[in-house]
Order: structure tokens, then sequence, then C-alpha cells
């Protein structure tokens, strides 16, 4: 690099100077979105969003962004996958009480952010039909690595002697 590096101009800067932008919640609920001014408060820039278009304006940002492939989803419908194959959702009760646990931090401390509970959530039960599933992928697997096997009474001989 030169002497006479200019952040404006020079091709290896990477990141180019961005206003900063505070999101927090107003008294009536909305989403209050702020962006810094360039020399005084006065200048700050406020766009505020009803919570029930927040997910359409997520949406949108991440199109315009060119990141076409990620998704908002609800939680409920994702599903975890642990190391052994089991898979793990995560139940309505679950997302209610953390919804509630949120909004009592915010309630509190009347904080704008998401404060962590201070002991882990219990686990949530195991699916009743994970075990089934298991069964089913594994014969699957079986049936299509060697064939589908079948015993027939023909080919069951005695062990027991003469």
């Amino acid at each position: 690099m030169s002497e006479h590096f200019d952040w404006n101009t020079d091709s290896s800067v990477a990141i180019k100077p961005q206003a900063a932008i505070a999101i927090c919640r107003t008294e009536d609920g909305a989403v209050l979105i702020r962006q810094e001014g360039q020399l005084y408060i006065s200048e700050d820039q406020y766009i505020e969003v009803q919570p029930e278009h927040v997910l359409a304006l997520c949406r949108k940002l991440l199109a315009e962004a060119g990141l076409h492939s990620y998704d908002i989803v609800h939680a409920s419908r994702m599903v975890i996958v642990g190391r052994d194959g089991n898979e793990m959702m995560i139940l309505e009760e679950d997302l209610a009480k953390l919804d509630r646990i949120t909004e009592e931090a915010r309630d509190e401390e009347g904080s704008k952010v998401f404060t962590r509970p201070a002991r882990p959530a219990a686990k949530a039960p195991k699916d009743p039909g994970a075990a089934e599933r298991q069964r089913r992928h594994r014969r699957a697997n079986r049936d299509t690595a060697t064939g589908p096997v079948t015993v027939s009474p023909q080919s069951v001989t005695s062990t027991d002697g003469p």
C-alpha cells in the first residue's frame, strides 16, 4: 500500500463505512428501525413497522440482498437431527414459553434485547413415532442393499442332531 491511502477510493477497502442501525420496540408494540444520522441526533432516520409486517419485511430484505437460499420458517416446522439420527422437533408449548420469557425480561428490565433464562429448558419428550420411523428406514436401507429378504418354510433346516 502506498503512503497516500484513501479510504474512499482504495480498492483494498473491503467494507465501506455505513451508518449504524438500531432496532427496538415502541411503547405501542411496533418495531422501530433507527439509522444513525451523519452529524446530529436530529438527523437520525426512523422506520416504524407493525409486528404483523415484520416477516414480510425480513423476507424482502433477504431477497433484495440476493440471499435467495435463505428462508424464514416457523420454529415448529424445523426438525433437528442428532448425531444418532434421532429427529427432534420444537414443541409449541416450548415456543410459547420462550416468547413469554422474552416478554417478561423485556418488561422487567426495560431491555430491548433477549436475555437467556437462568436455567436450561427441559428436554422435549421423545417422539413416540421415532422408533417406528427408524425401523422403516433401516428396513428400506437393508432391502435396497441386498434385495428383499424372505424366509420360506422350505429354506429353514433343523439344527437338531439326527
